[in-house]
């Protein structure tokens, strides 16, 4: 399985068209070549992207990965790639899951600015009846907090 050693972002655009309000989103993530380095590495240029539908606004990014596997894989990885320009998902899943989870955290901190609505949200957070504000260490009956600068 093909593991990812680092990861860089090359370039990025955001371009906003109107100020019409996001409808949807679509996202996409594209391998545009695979460099075989050593016996064990090689490197996947990639292009990911968000549109905010419908034609509210587009991010892009660029980046390449470096990977490792065992020297069979990465063969198999750059074969696969010259005939047919496809990635092995076997080979590939975890390394294109992650390369994802980067360039979709990347591109809100990237849109932010731009006021755009975010394309990724947190899980909501629930709290029991009474819990509203209350530090977990008072709860527990332990030390309380301590007021900036004061003593212990």
């Amino acid at each position: 399985m093909l593991e990812i050693l680092g990861m860089r972002f090359t370039a990025a655009e955001i371009v906003v068209v109107t100020e019409n309000p996001t409808q949807s989103f679509e996202v996409g993530l594209n391998i545009e070549s695979i460099t075989k380095h050593e016996d064990a590495t090689a490197s996947l240029v990639f292009a990911y992207h968000l549109n905010y539908l419908p034609d509210v606004a587009s991010a892009r990014l660029k980046g390449i990965a470096f990977c490792t596997d065992t020297p069979q894989n990465i063969k198999r990885l750059v074969e696969g790639w010259e005939k047919k320009k496809e990635v092995p998902p076997e080979l590939c899943a975890n390394a294109i899951n992650m390369i994802n989870a980067n360039a979709s955290v990347t591109a809100l901190f990237l849109t932010r600015p731009f006021g755009l609505v975010p394309h990724l949200m947190p899980p909501p957070l629930f709290m029991a009846p009474g819990e509203a504000g209350m530090p977990a260490e008072e709860k527990k009956g332990g030390k309380k907090a301590h007021k900036k600068g004061g003593k212990g």
